[in-house]
């Protein structure tokens, strides 16, 4: 893991609000500590993976196990080359997870590229 915490980039900002966007549980408490969130490291150099921190007075989620935020990455043809995982412990933004079927990218996706599971599947198509 590299070290080193910072603001967010822009990129980073907009993958983030991507996958809080919408009416949840915790959806409102996590959109709170965005404001506040920094880069906290990445996993390796190998992968565009990253530690989130943010203020230790900010809002806790309640989040149900199984609810954390996910969205599909889809080619310019619209086929699913892989996710994003918004990490979240005990209510907190702890990190974003970024995966493709072919391997750990290096880089994240542009957010052009994010599609919810639900409109994913809504088109048709499943994720996996």
């Amino acid at each position: 893991m590299t070290t080193g915490v910072r603001d967010l980039t822009t990129q980073e900002r907009s993958i983030l609000e991507f996958l809080l966007a919408g009416d949840w549980d915790g959806a409102s408490a996590l959109r709170a500590q965005l404001a506040s969130a920094k880069h906290a490291g990445s996993w390796s150099a190998a992968t565009a993976s990253f530690d989130i921190t943010v203020a230790s007075d900010a809002p806790r989620a309640t989040l149900a196990d199984d609810s954390t935020p996910e969205c599909v990455v889809s080619s310019e043809g619209g086929l699913a080359v892989g996710e994003l995982f918004l990490r979240v412990e005990n209510g907190v933004l702890i990190g974003l997870e970024s995966s493709t079927f072919e391997g750990d990218p290096t880089a994240l996706p542009p957010v052009e590229q994010l599609v919810s599971h639900a409109d994913f599947e809504a088109r048709g198509c499943t994720p996996f």
